[in-house]
């Protein structure tokens, strides 16, 4: 009588249709098919501004106002390292002075038990984000040119 009530695993596994068991190891194919401006609003938005500028609804509610996005190559001297941003908005090898105990470890964050916690979803959205930030950065403004003296009289 047990016996009748035993399921194996195998059986369930073939009742299911499942070819590959769950718990197999295999790396989950990216399917990431939000643009970096969507993750950004829906990520980054709340603190940093739909428009990148620190000015989101919970910006005033936080110990460090969020900075300018907008303006990362301009405060870095006309450069957008990629690299730099990269680890900033990963957080998880965070650059001395950047990101702030405030700001989520993305690269933790965009783990989940949907994709296998993959890696390569974590790179993938953040490398959205980055590349979306980069499309942002307003021009280095040039120094104001003093006017020429006049000759004497």
């Amino acid at each position: 009588m047990l016996i009748r009530g035993v399921v194996t695993l195998s059986s369930v596994v073939a009742l299911l249709g499942v070819s590959t068991p769950l718990w197999a190891e295999s790396e989950p194919e990216v399917t990431e098919t939000r643009s970096g401006e969507e993750l950004f609003y829906t990520h980054c938005g709340a603190c940093h501004g739909a428009e990148g500028e620190g000015d989101g609804p919970l910006a005033e509610t936080l110990n460090f106002a969020p900075p300018d996005l907008k303006r990362i190559a301009v405060r870095q001297g006309g450069t957008f390292s990629v690299d730099d941003v990269r680890r900033i908005v990963d957080g998880r090898d965070p650059l001395p002075g950047h990101g702030g105990p405030e700001m989520p470890i993305w690269g933790d964050a965009f783990k989940s038990r949907e994709y296998k916690y993959s890696e390569a979803v974590v790179e993938e959205k953040i490398g959205l984000i980055v590349e979306y930030l980069a499309t942002i950065q307003e021009p280095a403004m040039k120094p104001a040119r003093k006017p020429a003296k006049k000759p004497a009289e």
